[in-house]
């Protein structure tokens, strides 16, 4: 009869509910999947988010990001990303580096995420990093002026920026976004 008893204990206890973890920060909007979600560590408070809705010809990429001065988000499908939202992917035995950019209200950002190692048996380095700049300069040329990418601070996975390929086609890496060097 104990045995019996402990046995319905075990099967209350694993069927009780257990408390929720709350979810993660995002700027995604319901009905949409967040990619990834970041702080960037630039003293000016600015999140970002790359979201995916929808399925199929319908499936959305949405970009948002809010900070000092506001935010504001752009959005395409995949026949009309092309010089708006663009992506590129490089990868070698010991580094992949995938690029997500957007062009708007006169303004480049893009979202860099590097995943390393010096060999298969080191500990993998990764890392996330976000730059914004004047549309009409190159990177190479506002990079020459002090301009830097800043880290981001994201608990997303390290190549998280890879699910955009399920929308956006991965230009090489050595194919510049926006026809500039990276």
């Amino acid at each position: 009869m104990l045995n019996a008893l402990n046995i319905l204990a075990i099967m209350a206890l694993a069927g009780a509910s257990t408390p929720q973890e709350a979810p993660l920060p995002t700027l995604c909007e319901t009905g949409e999947k967040t990619i990834l979600y970041g702080q960037v560590q630039d003293d000016f408070g600015f999140d970002v988010a790359a979201c995916l809705s929808g399925e199929g010809e319908d499936q959305r990429l949405t970009i948002r990001w809010v900070g000092e001065g506001g935010g504001s988000d752009i959005s395409c499908t995949a026949d009309d990303c092309d010089g708006r939202i663009e992506y590129s992917r490089f990868t070698s035995p010991h580094l992949t580096i995938l690029t997500l950019g957007w062009i708007k209200d006169g303004k480049k950002q893009t979202l860099i995420q590097q995943f390393s190692r010096d060999d298969m048996d080191s500990k993998p380095e990764f890392s996330t990093s976000h730059r914004w700049y004047p549309a009409e300069l190159s990177w190479i040329r506002v990079q020459a002026q002090g301009h830097v990418a800043y880290p981001v601070r994201t608990s997303n996975d390290p190549l998280a920026l890879m699910a955009v390929e399920s929308i956006l086609s991965a230009r090489p890496g050595s194919h510049p976004l926006f026809g500039e060097a990276q």
